[in-house]
């Protein structure tokens, strides 16, 4: 759900084993545990026409191995076909090899090549430019700084912060012409967002408010309404969760 979970640069990245670092909820914060789950986004009742049918716009699918870690995404369009996706793989919590996709094209692979307790090391390449990525990370108390270098030179610093429950309330994004996006959460129950708010620099960009309608057995939403900052309808999501044996 692209408003209500942060998306984050290289998010597999950040999921190191070392102390200093942020590790995300496994199966993605949800309850149980998920396999995979397919979301469905759709345009409210008063914004369709007759020639968009059930206002479907797009999808996205994600999947889950047996210890909460995502190893496939997808953004699929309204007909189910795939426009992008990545796939991740994992060695005791920690990113070792990554693939991007646009459509049946590889656009981008992380290959691990070394990792000590707080650095991340990696073969990067994109569109057949190569380079040397480094993910550096530190803690203090529930605030991670995570530093990405590329070559030596700083791209990308983040700052995440979570609450007791290890959800993120804001993450700030700096990349290396120094524009920073901040994106913070309100949560409801532990585990849902309530409120989303992101700015670029000082501009207020978006502020998107969430109403859960519908939940499963284990306590997990499968339908919810969104509403922007003057509470106009933005989207339903619907939420089809498939859970391991």
């Amino acid at each position: 759900m692209k408003r209500t979970a942060f998306l984050l640069a290289c998010a597999a990245l950040v999921c190191s084993c070392g102390e200093q670092s942020y590790r995300q909820p496994a199966f993605g914060g949800m309850k149980g545990r998920v396999q995979e789950v397919t979301v469905y986004h759709i345009m409210p009742e008063g914004w369709r026409t007759d020639t968009i049918g059930s206002g479907l716009m797009y999808m996205n699918a994600s999947a889950y191995d047996i210890e909460g870690n995502e190893i496939c995404s997808a953004l699929l369009d309204s007909t189910g076909h795939i426009q992008s996706q990545a796939e991740s793989l994992f060695e005791n919590g920690v990113c070792v090899r990554s693939t991007q996709k646009a459509g049946n094209r590889t656009i981008a692979t992380l290959d691990l090549v070394s990792k000590d307790k707080n650095t991340l090391t990696y073969n990067k390449k994109v569109q057949g430019k190569a380079s040397v990525m480094k993910v550096a990370e530190k803690r203090r108390g529930r605030k991670y700084t995570s530093t990405v270098t590329e070559d030596g030179k700083v791209t990308t610093v983040s700052v995440i912060t979570t609450d007791a429950e290890n959800q993120p309330i804001s993450v700030s994004t700096t990349d290396e012409q120094g524009k920073e996006i901040l994106e913070t959460n309100t949560y409801k129950d532990g585990n849902i967002v309530e409120k989303h708010i992101k700015k670029v620099g000082t501009t207020l960009e978006s502020v998107i408010y969430t109403q859960y309608t519908v939940f499963d057995a284990q306590g997990n939403w499968t339908e919810a309404r969104t509403y922007n900052k003057i509470h106009m309808a933005e989207e339903i999501i619907r939420r089809e969760i498939k859970y391991w044996p």
